[in-house]
């Protein structure tokens, strides 16, 4: 079988993470796969692949200090240098790799860019808008840095299309290709189906990590909106972050504390969204927008401020989508109320699978 490097830089609880396990699951069986990590100190998925070989630059025990200053050079270090600092350090440094795979922008694409392996065909996925999410430009020296380092991928993977035109507008004349993220149906159903013990509340549900891009405060400033006609109503926000103190200062300013939980994160989200009366995502930017999309699988309906990621997922289910401000989630949830979930076509996977396979072969011909 061929062989895949895939470089990430945490395996933490996010979407892009969830998105690698499921990717490596569909392709396990086809390629002979390993993961270089940048980070072991936020490894939540590390669990989920136990069958496939790991190594992590920063390793777990190494002193905060120390990996405040890596992270602080890595911008300054040139990616061909970089990559030959990681590579030597690295249980795969003896590997000859067919596909380098950057599966996030930022560190990872930087150490794949700079790879000095002549024939591996080289794919970098990005998960973020760049026109209002662009993080990544803080790990190279310059805009021109992160623009070469592109340039040296055989293919650039965006997760939608508008966030290909956002890449795009940042970065043009690239080749870049739309391929969707693969998601676990049979376990989110799975899950979703485990029981909920909880105080028979009716409650909106909503799912992130308690950062500033997913603007949870103006979902709080909504829902206490909201609350005023409609006073029997909870909302359960699942996540931790930088902003949960700032997050329970704001609800016990509108003296919400009763109705508004920040439940923190939780390792089976999906029988909370289940139990729902509806998911509410109120991001600034998403490019794939994932909990939508489970919430459509288990049969809860959704509601999402306008972003890359709830456009495109209305592509495949209804999304009611409104505008960043709190009139607009106001009104949503009211439409949630009665707000009810057809079976829809799901057939993400699908063309996950087609597009990715036409990707691969087009270099390598043959999985063999």
């Amino acid at each position: 079988m061929k062989k895949m490097l895939v470089c990430i830089s945490t395996l933490g609880a996010g979407g892009a993470e969830k998105s690698l396990v499921n990717f490596v699951n569909e392709y396990k069986n086809k390629y002979n796969i390993s993961i270089l990590v940048f980070s072991e100190k936020n490894n939540y998925y590390a669990k989920f692949l136990n069958d496939i070989p790991i190594d992590y630059i920063v390793k777990k025990e190494t002193p905060l200090i120390i990996e405040k200053i890596i992270n602080k050079f890595v911008k300054y270090i040139p990616a061909k240098l970089l990559n030959k600092i990681v590579t030597s350090k690295s249980a795969f440094r003896n590997e000859n790799f067919d596909i380098e795979f950057a599966y996030l922008e930022g560190r990872s694409t930087k150490i794949i860019s700079g790879s000095r392996n002549k024939k591996s065909a080289k794919y970098a996925y990005i998960h973020c808008d760049f026109l209002k999410n662009w993080h990544s430009i803080n790990r190279f020296l310059s805009y021109k840095s992160e623009y070469n380092s592109y340039k040296r991928f055989n293919r650039v993977i965006s997760v939608s299309p508008e966030q290909k035109k956002s890449f795009l507008h940042v970065f043009p004349k690239l080749d870049v290709n739309v391929i969707p993220n693969f998601i676990n149906k049979e376990e989110i159903l799975l899950k979703g189906n485990e029981k909920l013990n909880s105080d028979n509340d009716r409650y909106f549900c909503s799912v992130g990590r308690l950062e500033k891009v997913k603007n949870f405060n103006l979902l709080i400033e909504a829902f206490h909106n909201f609350r005023k006609k409609n006073p029997d109503y909870k909302l359960y926000i699942l996540g931790e972050g930088s902003q949960y103190s700032s997050l329970l200062t704001h609800i016990k300013k509108l003296r919400e504390e009763d109705n508004i939980r920040l439940l923190g994160f939780k390792k089976n989200p999906y029988k909370y969204i289940k139990n729902s009366i509806g998911l509410i995502q109120s991001s600034r930017s998403e490019s794939f927008s994932y909990v939508l999309a489970e919430a459509n699988i288990l049969g809860v309906p959704t509601l999402s401020t306008k972003t890359q990621g709830s456009s495109y997922m209305g592509k495949y289910f209804d999304v009611i989508e409104v505008e960043h401000n709190v009139d607009g989630l106001v009104e949503g949830m009211v439409k949630l109320l009665d707000k009810k979930v057809f079976n829809a076509q799901f057939i993400i996977n699908n063309e996950a699978k087609k597009n990715f396979d036409m990707l691969f072969k087009g270099v390598l011909g043959n999985y063999e």
